[in-house]
């Protein structure tokens, strides 16, 4: 009797009057966390790409005796910056017997724009960071591409070893201009969690852990800030190969390596007008304000019994000071030192 439909031979019988009900919608089993997309302002650009101008060497007065004849000097020069607009898109046929004929609960245009939309995404948050045009031409300028160009301690080597807080301090004397928060790993952020919540140092070194606080965010959770500024984990933040950052290897990502990079950021104010800091650029029909996210439709395939949808965005990531961003590579997974 256990198998019993009652009435009917068996459950199987049974079953072939019902039908489960389907839930609409696809539940994602491995989103990201800690994108820059939302990070950062937005500016459209005008053309292929943005320029813009840094300065070199500054004037200088020169001291005089009282009636002593004056000269006239011309030694100003520029450094014009360029970070150019490249192509991301993803495309897909719409099966027009799968629209038509089957009787489903899901839009399933709607759920193919979404899976591009998605991996647009997923692609440009790596994008971000990883990508460097000196290696490869349709790469954008990406967060190592801008830091890899600074010096002394804008671009510190911590030779594969735990990351020392007098580094991070050095990176916030670099930062003239100021900064908005830190950007690293899950896996980093954890060393520093058990540094602080755990007292994972010695207690000889218990007071420098005075420069941690965690404050609460607007929807409660805490996140942890080091002298005043959040540090924001990112999923899109991964292992890398030792000396990342330096010459050929700059855009190196390894698995299993145990090294990782860690970024102190400026956010930019939409690349107005001296604006040092950090801004995403994207490109588009100016006279309709464009589209971040421009979605096409074709009503057939040639020989295909289908439509098509393709999802296009034209991005970069400009710096516009090299006091903008600067970053420590090398770092293992360990807790810091003092």
């Amino acid at each position: 009797m256990a198998d019993s439909g009652g009435h009917w031979l068996n459950l199987a019988e049974l079953q072939k009057l019902t039908q489960s009900e389907l839930l609409p919608g696809v539940i994602d089993e491995s989103p990201k966390r800690g994108g820059l997309l939302t990070e950062f302002p937005v500016r459209q650009a005008v053309g292929t790409s943005m320029l813009w101008n840094r300065s070199n060497a500054r004037r200088s007065a020169t001291r005089v005796a009282v009636g002593a004849q004056l000269t006239w000097s011309d030694n100003i020069t520029y450094t014009q910056v360029s970070s150019a607009l490249k192509v991301f898109y993803d495309q897909t046929p719409l099966n027009k017997f799968v629209r038509d004929v089957y009787n489903n609960i899901n839009n399933y245009e709607a759920q193919q724009l979404l899976e591009l939309r998605t991996g647009i995404v997923e692609t440009l948050e790596d994008a971000l960071i990883y990508d460097n045009v000196d290696y490869n031409a349709l790469h954008i300028t990406g967060l190592h591409y801008w830091a890899e160009r600074n010096t002394g301690d804008g671009d510190i080597d911590e030779a594969e070893s735990a990351i020392q807080l007098i580094s991070a301090r050095a990176m916030m004397d670099y930062m003239k201009y100021g900064a908005e928060f830190w950007l690293m790993s899950y896996t980093l952020a954890r060393y520093i969690d058990q540094f602080y919540q755990e007292g994972g140092t010695a207690v000889a070194n218990r007071q420098h852990l005075g420069s941690f606080q965690w404050m609460p965010q607007q929807i409660g959770m805490p996140i942890p800030f080091w002298s005043g500024l959040p540090i924001r984990r990112s999923d899109y933040m991964l292992e890398e190969g030792a000396n990342t950052g330096q010459g050929a290897n700059a855009k190196s990502k390894s698995s299993g390596s145990n090294n990782f990079s860690i970024f102190l950021c400026k956010r930019g104010s939409g690349m107005v007008e001296r604006d040092p800091g950090l801004n995403i650029g994207f490109g588009g029909d100016t006279h309709q304000n464009g589209e971040f996210f421009r979605p096409e439709r074709f009503d057939k395939l040639e020989d295909y019994d289908a439509a098509g949808l393709r999802l296009t965005s034209y991005v970069t990531l400009m710096c516009g000071s090299v006091l903008g961003i600067t970053r420590i590579t090398d770092v293992t997974g360990a807790l810091p030192t003092a």
